[in-house]
């Protein structure tokens, strides 16, 4: 199933204004909120969510359930602060 032109171009305009956003608030709001889209994106997003937890899976078989979803949540938390902290580095870079 391929993406329309315009289904790519609002996803990038969407994704660019969070980030943008972002790079405007301080480190720990952005954490804050980011966390919260986060968390939201994880339980919304169910083809995204089993996705990542196949992967774990096939890559960690010894692990049960509970403990894939766990490592599936702590990664996202993990990948905001990313993105997080290159915002403010990226924002910060500009004003020296």
């Amino acid at each position: 199933m391929s993406k329309s032109n315009l289904q790519i171009n609002l996803e990038y305009l969407i994704a660019r204004s969070l980030l943008a956003v972002f790079g405007w608030l301080p480190l720990g709001a952005a954490l804050f909120v980011g966390s919260g889209l986060g968390r939201c994106a994880y339980y919304f997003s169910s083809r995204l969510r089993r996705t990542g937890l196949r992967n774990l899976e096939l890559a960690f078989p010894e692990l049960d359930q509970k403990e894939r979803g766990r490592w599936l949540r702590g990664s996202g938390f993990g990948l905001a602060q990313y993105r997080q902290n290159a915002c403010c580095r990226q924002q910060n870079k500009g004003e020296n």
